[in-house]
């Protein structure tokens, strides 16, 4: 009896390995086969907002985008190119040989811009300011202009607020994907958390995001909204007190004359 015992253990035991073996080997196979995860739940429907047709709703009018990108790019150029002039090189200004009888050149001095070591001809000068102006009415439809655009095109969103209950960077970059926001502009009327001295669990998960190759994912205050951050980032994504700081600052009485073309 101990011995038949023994024998129905070890039958048991060897069919339990068996069918262990089995099953990891269907879930190598399941790997093998590269049947991509289950894709994440999509997000809850949320509700709809009414936007203000003057602000958000203006034509498209690609000649005011480029003035405004242009003035915009021009400001942020630094201009800080410089070469040395005559009078900054060392060198001596006495006539070098006499003017006849050498069979060589004339030379003046010994600092000239096709010598070795001498001055640079129509270099830049250094200090440049490449700033020009632009009206304060073409730069105000530009930025109307381009959240127009990405309401048409289907790419703004509106979202409560950037209240987060986690501070882990990965949480976020989850709740991103799960929108499908891989290149987006966030806009905030909150500065609490735009600011870069901010603790607040949405800019400790921010940070580390900025330089992310997966997001690409730039975080701004309503007063610093630009046209050329909106064209650069393919979503737009507007906070609701974002949203009322934008309507009360466009919303004003205009001259329709000029909007219009």
């Amino acid at each position: 009896e101990g011995e038949a015992e023994g024998e129905a253990e070890g039958e048991a035991a060897v069919a339990a390995a068996t069918d262990a073996d089995a099953d990891a080997g269907d879930g190598a196979a399941g790997a093998e086969d590269g049947v991509p995860p289950p894709p994440p739940p999509p997000p809850a429907p949320g509700r709809t907002l009414a936007l203000d047709s003057s602000v958000f709703g203006r034509p498209l009018r690609v000649d005011i985008l480029h003035q405004v990108v242009r003035w915009q790019l021009a400001k942020r150029r630094q201009g800080g190119g410089k070469t040395k002039r005559y009078g900054e090189i060392r060198g001596s200004g006495k006539k070098m040989r006499p003017q006849k009888g050498g069979g060589t050149s004339r030379a003046g001095h010994k600092r000239p811009p096709h010598w070795r070591g001498g001055a640079k001809a129509h270099g830049p000068l250094g200090n440049r300011d490449w700033e020009h102006k632009l009206n304060k009415k073409v730069r105000s439809l530009g930025l109307q202009v381009a959240m127009s655009q990405k309401l048409r095109e289907g790419n703004l969103s509106v979202v409560d607020g950037l209240d987060l209950t986690s501070y882990k960077t990965k949480d976020l970059n989850t709740k991103l994907g799960g929108f499908g926001w891989s290149s987006l502009l966030l806009v905030d009327g909150d500065d609490s958390h735009t600011k870069a001295t901010s603790t607040t669990n949405f800019n400790k998960a921010f940070k580390n995001l900025q330089n992310s190759r997966s997001t690409e994912l730039c975080v701004l205050p309503t007063a610093g909204l630009n046209v050329y951050d909106i064209m650069k980032k393919e979503h737009l994504v507007l906070t609701e007190a974002a949203v009322e700081a934008i309507i009360a600052r466009f919303s004003k009485k205009q001259n329709t004359r000029f909007w219009e073309k």
